[in-house]
């Protein structure tokens, strides 16, 4: 009687598959993208309402994204948002969610105690935003539009919570005079 042993080394398909599942859920700026985005708003507003305190969505512009790209090429503004999504991914908590909607638009998700919490997420991630962009010898200043929405009673979709805090954005970036980027 004889027996055959067939051995089969997974770990080359197991980092595949780990990295389809990071790229199926990632931006090419290793930013999470659209489609875990909605996740985490649930997830914080579940948090939410098992924990109380609020949650504060922030939809992020770059004001003239275009004039970066027009007058500096796509390369460089590609590396002004990689250095953008680095600054917000500092500016919060690891629990919290930095993604990429595409193009120059950010959303961060966070669950916190209260609406003071979420003042200061705003304003610690306006001032991150407002440094200049070193890029080798290209230094730009870049400018921009930050919505919050706050959800703190019970109820809301990820879908609602996100439409709120882009017309935000809007009417922060409308009160705004039209900025260039240097």
């Amino acid at each position: 009687m004889g027996a055959a042993v067939v051995i089969e080394d997974i770990a080359e398909r197991r980092l595949r598959d780990a990295e389809l599942h990071r790229l199926a859920l990632h931006d090419p700026l290793s930013v999470r993208n659209r489609a875990r985005l909605d996740d985490d708003i649930e997830r914080a507003l579940g948090a939410r309402d098992s924990r109380g305190g609020v949650v504060a969505v922030l939809y992020l512009d770059v004001d003239d994204f275009k004039g970066v790209n027009d007058r500096h090429g796509h390369v460089v503004g590609d590396r002004v948002l990689i250095a953008l999504s680095s600054r917000l991914r500092d500016a919060v908590r690891e629990e919290d969610t930095v993604a990429r909607l595409g193009g120059d638009e950010f959303v961060l998700v966070a669950h916190l105690p209260g609406a003071s919490d979420a003042d200061e997420l705003r304003a610690r991630v306006e001032e991150v935003c407002a440094d200049p962009v070193h890029l080798g010898d290209v230094t730009l200043q870049v400018h921009v539009s930050v919505g919050m929405t706050l959800v703190g009673t019970e109820g809301g979709s990820a879908a609602r919570v996100l439409s709120a805090a882009d017309a935000e954005m809007y009417a922060v970036k409308r009160g705004r005079k039209r900025c260039t980027v240097g």
